[in-house]
């Protein structure tokens, strides 16, 4: 275990590429579990809940799913664009706040996303979503919110073109708006509140340990998703829909 994480911080930007391999890893897996029925806009049902989509009706009993849906991507359209933002935003970001306190990031702005997600599909509990689109806005959200914090004016015209893009993502695409818009939110407040944080001493090691719980829990959420059962009969469904004549 010391060596695993010795040789992860010696990694230039280790939160960053820890966050894209986690995206890769998954995507490969959903592309192998498809049988070649992923599309650029989509994947089987079956496929997206078995490793780790959301829905309300999954979270009432497999509530792991608000942070295993961060790590799940729809199609190849969904995914692409989600790598680039991360490698886009990531790197700065982590040289800026540090890479524990990134990570932790990430996975708040995305869980919390989640679960607003929750509320505002709340009569639709069936609805599918997944990706790790609301912690990307949590990164943003950093930026405006280390911007705030240092009185920089500039802070209140990022964020209301990230909500502009948000709504325009959401008219256009159908995207996850509570996802976007609370991850955002959550980032800022976290932006603003690290960039006034003291640092050094018992405070980085208490953010590395939790950084490190939280990758762990990453990766668990989506073994545990995987270890479920749930999404078998949707993919017996499936066959016998692509076995009628």
């Amino acid at each position: 275990m010391i060596g695993w994480a010795r040789a992860l911080t010696a990694v230039e930007m280790p939160s960053t590429w820890g966050l894209v391999l986690l995206v890769v890893a998954v995507f490969v897996l959903e592309l192998a579990d498809a049988r070649g029925r992923m599309v650029v806009l989509g994947a089987p049902e079956s496929t997206l809940v078995r490793w780790g989509a959301l829905s309300g009706e999954l979270a009432a009993h497999e509530p792991w799913r608000v942070l295993s849906a961060c790590f799940v991507h729809i199609g190849y359209a969904h995914v692409v664009f989600n790598l680039l933002a991360l490698v886009s935003f990531g790197p700065a970001l982590e040289r800026h706040f540090g890479s524990a306190r990134l990570f932790v990031a990430f996975v708040l702005a995305g869980v919390v996303g989640f679960l607003c997600s929750l509320w505002w599909y709340a009569d639709r509990p069936d609805v599918l979503t997944a990706g790790a689109s609301g912690g990307i806005f949590g990164f943003i959200g950093l930026y405006a919110g280390a911007l705030a914090a240092r009185r920089v004016p500039q802070w209140g015209s990022l964020l209301v073109l990230q909500v502009g893009y948000s709504f325009l993502f959401f008219f256009v695409f159908g995207t996850n708006q509570a996802a976007h818009l609370s991850g955002l939110a959550v980032g800022f407040a976290l932006g603003w509140l690290l960039e006034r944080e003291r640092r050094g001493g018992p405070r980085e090691r208490a953010w590395t340990a939790a950084a490190v719980l939280f990758a762990l829990a990453s990766v668990g959420s989506v073994l545990a998703s995987t270890a479920s059962e749930v999404w078998v009969p949707m993919r017996e469904y499936e066959l016998l829909l692509e076995s009628a004549p």
